[in-house]
Formats: structure tokens, C-alpha cells, sequence
């Protein structure tokens, strides 16, 4: 395993994982490739523009060419989506919505889109919809205050209430107007099919051994939603689930868990990853 460096190494360690998870680290001395780290962020509930600028630290930092080339590959990717987000097609205008998905605004373009909240302080969402045929009878669609008025000009002020548009894709911005999310529907293409495959081969979906600090009882509480839940999987078991996956080329996703018990006495099973946001109770 090719050892991560230096500079990406301390980078990862002050990403915003429980201390109980990184104390574990560095007590047992564990050791991440570079590419762990990159499939570790990639998969961590990170906003997208947090995550892009980690994946670039990485990029620019590593020796391993892989990973370096596979990257690129992603940042590719992840661009023409996003441009082909921005790009209209025949009957398609872009709906503008407040963080509770009130309407902003609707325009034929994507630069409309962002002008209309060049001054808007809050986080807030746009959605490309293709909208219905031109037999379609429209209805007028109302607009909330206080963007009514602003590029009136842009605006598409009519919608067929009797059919439901289709959503092409949905970029979430926050206050900062910097990604949060997005997801955008593309032409077929060969490369973007190839890079979002699920082939364990890609950094994206390669398995990562992990420390454990927790054994069968321990109280933890998940960073994520504050609530305290109690582990119950043993060291052994979770030994074995390393094990296990280690091994195979084509592991199940289903089989790599860690299983907690609420204070209900529901049960429920985690993918490994989570173990970055438990906190020891």
C-alpha cells in the first residue's frame, strides 16, 4: 500500500471528524493511502465545493499517478454536468427557490437565475425543468416577493397546470452562493458512464480498512443528528467484516456495517464510514 503523504496526511487529520476517531488513528498509528483519503472525503457527507477543494488539495499534492489521473476524471465529470446544467434546451427555464422552496423566480437562462439573486443572503436552490409542448395551454404562475419584478424581461410567466414539468437537474447553493449539491441529468456519454461506475477500481467505490474504537456496548453519540445510540458489533465481528472485504475484488457493499441499537431498542446497520462522526458518550 503506498503510503500517504505528509502534507495530505495532516490535511485529513483536521478535517471535522470526532476526536474519538481521530485519537484512534494516531494511537494505533494507522496508515492511509492517499487514495483512502480521497475515497474516505469523496464519500463523507461533505458540501460539494468542501469536498472539490479537498479532492484538488489531493490531486495537486500525491505521487500517485492513479489516483492523480482518476481525479481529473472526476473533476471532468463533475464540470460537464454542472455545464450541462447551465445550458438551455428547447423549452426549459430555470426555477429559482428559497431554502424552504418558495418561488424566487423563473428565467430562460441560468445567468438570469444567479443575477435575480445577486443580493440574496441565503442559501437557495435552482432547478432546470423542461417544460410542456407548445399546445400545452398555459396558466400563469405566481412569484413570491421580493424578486417579482427583478428581469422581468427573463422571466416565463406561464405553466401547464395539468401536467407535471420534468425536473432535469437541481443545483443547491448556500448563502455564499458556492455548491452544496447538485445532480443534473446528461447526454449519454461513454466517459461520464465510465467514471460513475461502480467499479471498485475507482477511488470512488474502493473499500477502506479502518481503525475501530468501539466494541459491543459502548454509548456513542452521532455528530450527524446528536442523538446517542449503543454499538453492537464486536471488535471480533468487525475484525472479520475487514477481513473479509480485504479479500475480495467485488465485496457487498451490504456486508461492510456497523449495527447500533437506539434508545427504543430498534436496531439498524451503518456503513463503516460512519465511524468518522461517532463520539464516544
Amino acid at each position: 500500500m503506498k503510503q500517504s503523504s505528509k502534507e495530505i496526511q495532516e490535511m485529513f487529520m483536521t478535517l471535522p471528524f470526532s476526536e474519538t476517531m481521530k485519537n484512534c488513528i494516531e494511537e494505533t498509528g494507522w496508515q492511509f493511502a492517499d487514495s483512502h483519503i480521497a475515497t474516505i472525503i469523496y464519500n463523507f457527507p461533505f458540501p460539494y465545493f468542501v469536498r472539490r477543494e479537498l479532492l484538488e488539495a489531493i490531486h495537486d499534492n500525491t505521487e500517485d499517478e492513479t489516483l492523480k489521473t482518476q481525479l481529473g476524471q472526476r473533476f471532468e465529470v463533475d464540470d460537464l454536468k454542472i455545464e450541462s446544467f447551465k445550458q438551455p434546451l428547447n423549452n426549459t427555464v430555470f426555477a429559482v427557490k428559497s431554502f424552504d422552496f418558495s418561488d424566487i423566480g423563473t428565467f430562460s437562462d441560468f445567468d438570469s437565475a444567479m443575477e435575480s439573486v445577486k443580493d440574496y443572503n441565503d442559501e437557495f436552490c435552482i432547478e432546470k425543468i423542461q417544460t410542456l409542448s407548445e399546445e400545452a395551454e398555459p396558466a400563469v404562475k405566481n412569484f413570491s416577493f421580493p424578486f417579482r419584478n427583478m428581469g422581468a424581461e427573463n422571466q416565463t410567466e406561464f405553466w401547464d397546470i395539468d401536467s407535471a414539468p420534468d425536473t432535469l437537474g437541481t443545483i443547491y447553493f448556500n448563502e455564499e452562493k458556492l455548491i452544496h449539491r447538485f445532480w443534473s441529468v446528461t447526454p449519454d456519454n461513454e466517459f461520464i458512464r465510465k467514471v460513475d461506475s461502480l467499479d471498485s477500481s475507482r477511488f470512488e467505490n474502493a473499500f477502506v480498512p479502518l481503525p475501530n474504537p468501539f466494541d459491543k456496548g459502548d454509548k456513542v453519540q452521532r455528530l450527524s443528528t446528536g442523538e446517542t445510540v449503543v454499538i453492537n458489533t464486536t471488535k471480533e465481528k468487525f475484525n472479520d467484516i475487514i477481513a473479509k472485504a480485504e479479500k475480495s475484488a467485488d465485496y457487498d457493499y451490504d456486508d461492510t456495517y456497523v449495527s447500533f441499537i437506539f434508545n427504543n431498542g430498534e436496531g439498524v446497520k451503518d456503513d463503516l464510514a460512519c465511524l468518522f462522526e461517532l463520539e464516544r458518550a
